[in-house]
């Protein structure tokens, strides 16, 4: 069924989608708790990172949609680095730094609308600013990253050129994220209030 037949129907879709991305979450948390207990530490502060950051889209009041797909990325992704799964794939990631950063820019693009009244008004410069501050994001992690592995030995970023690749994919995503931003915004702005 697709969501608008399921919109058609009655059925409130919102909900639904945020108790998946709920269920997402507090695996994730479940999942640190495990590599705890497993005598990984290293590995559990990275997915700490990673949970911490899922549970704050909570609070973005983004469109479920854009919440779940962030969320069920990030957790993906991360589950696949933390059992080595990622290892085989693509250790370098570039798959997961690109998507994560076009499904973040719909997520800060709602925090803009909700914190900056002047951004309601401007779709095209808010959806400009959710690709910069994804971009500023995308620069502050690869920071925590080097910090981890400098501070705690964790092995997050692989080298320089893996730094380098990261970025150049979360720069690119984070673009194609600001596009999808404005698309979504710009039928938000269209629909009856």
């Amino acid at each position: 069924m697709s969501l608008s037949v399921g919109r058609a129907a009655g059925i409130p879709w919102a909900p639904v989608l945020r108790g998946w991305a709920d269920v997402l979450r507090i695996a994730l948390c479940a999942t640190v708790g495990w590599l705890l207990i497993d005598g990984r530490p290293p590995a559990a502060y990275s997915l700490t990172l990673i949970a911490l950051t899922a549970i704050a889209t909570r609070r973005a009041r983004a469109p479920a949609v854009a919440e779940l797909a962030f969320v069920g990325l990030l957790a993906t992704d991360a589950w696949l680095t933390c059992f080595g799964v990622m290892a085989r794939i693509d250790r370098q990631d570039r798959a997961g730094h690109f998507l994560l950063t076009i499904a973040a820019s719909p997520i800060l693009a709602a925090i803009i609308v909700e914190r900056v009244p002047r951004a309601r008004r401007s779709l095209g410069s808010t959806a400009g600013l959710a690709g910069l501050a994804t971009i500023t994001l995308v620069v502050g992690w690869e920071a925590a990253e080097w910090l981890s592995d400098s501070l705690l030995l964790t092995n997050m970023s692989l080298s320089a050129a893996d730094t380098k690749q990261d970025l150049m994919s979360g720069f690119a995503g984070a673009t194609v994220g600001a596009a999808a931003a404005a698309y979504g915004l710009a039928r938000r702005a269209q629909r009856p209030s």
